[in-house]
């Protein structure tokens, strides 16, 4: 597949019209690199942007300039999912295994922990 650039100026009406961009999808899809456009033309369009990091992993800070006008905020997975995980289901024990314990497939063992 070859390589495309962003067409940031399509963006430019959901910028406008949205106080919310909500970005979701599967490990690897660009998710990261559309929110730092999204929030640079935020800056540019309104003046400020606060980008909200939901992962297990921080990659906005390495794509977005700290003098950019944008705000990178950052939520731990762990401390935000486990204690409603918890309530929910009510069994600590439960919400410990979902949010520490992933499955990965291997060839010499069908289910076996992966490494974090």
């Amino acid at each position: 597949m070859a390589n495309r650039m962003l067409d940031v100026a399509s963006l430019e009406p959901l910028v406008d019209q949205r106080d919310v961009i909500l970005v979701t999808g599967k490990g690897g899809t660009g998710k990261s690199t559309l929110v730092a456009a999204l929030a640079a033309l935020a800056v540019r369009r309104r003046g400020a942007a606060v980008a909200v990091e939901f992962s297990a992993y921080r990659r906005l800070p390495d794509l977005i300039a700290a003098d950019s006008g944008v705000r990178v905020v950052k939520i731990d997975l762990d401390t935000a999912v486990e204690p409603a995980l918890r309530r929910l289901v009510n069994i600590p024990v439960l919400a410990q295994a979902v949010l520490r314990t992933g499955w990965c497939a291997s060839s010499s063992a069908p289910r076996q922990p992966c490494a974090r």
